[in-house]
This record gives C-alpha cells, sequence and structure tokens, in this order.
C-alpha cells in the first residue's frame, strides 16, 4: 500500500520555493497516478485499487494542485 501526495491535473513540481506552513525552503514532486502505476508496473506490481484520501470538499485538501491518494498493488503472478 502506498499513500502519497499527487499531482490533480498532472505532475506539479515545487523547487526550493518558501513554505509558510514549514518556515523553509521546500522541493517535491507530485506525479501523477498513472506515472506511479506504471512504475509500480515495471518492478511487477498490479493495481488492485487506487482512490483519493479525502473527499472533494475536505479541509485536508489543502492544495487545489494536489490530493492524498492510497494505492493498493500486489506481485503479479
Amino acid at each position: 500500500m502506498l499513500r502519497d501526495g499527487m499531482g490533480v491535473a498532472g505532475r506539479h513540481e515545487i523547487n526550493d520555493r518558501f513554505s509558510e506552513h514549514l518556515k523553509e525552503q521546500y522541493s517535491a514532486t507530485y506525479r501523477t497516478r498513472d506515472e506511479y502505476v506504471r512504475q509500480f508496473e515495471s518492478v511487477g506490481l498490479s493495481l488492485l485499487r487506487d482512490e483519493n484520501m479525502f473527499l472533494e470538499g475536505h479541509p485536508l485538501n489543502k492544495y487545489p494542485e494536489t490530493r492524498l491518494h492510497l494505492f493498493l498493488f500486489e506481485r503479479k503472478r
């Protein structure tokens, strides 16, 4: 199982930007759903299930560019 931040409209990158929330410089890469699925399939895992961690409109969806996402993979037989 993987829980990670995912780009909503596409890959979203933050490069050395000051974060008010963290009070320091911040860099991150938010991959798309398809990027995660391809990467895991390339090492022999298949997707069983995936979904956003929170429903749209939930206060923990803090940024419009990203969503926390859950993936469940299993080893291909």
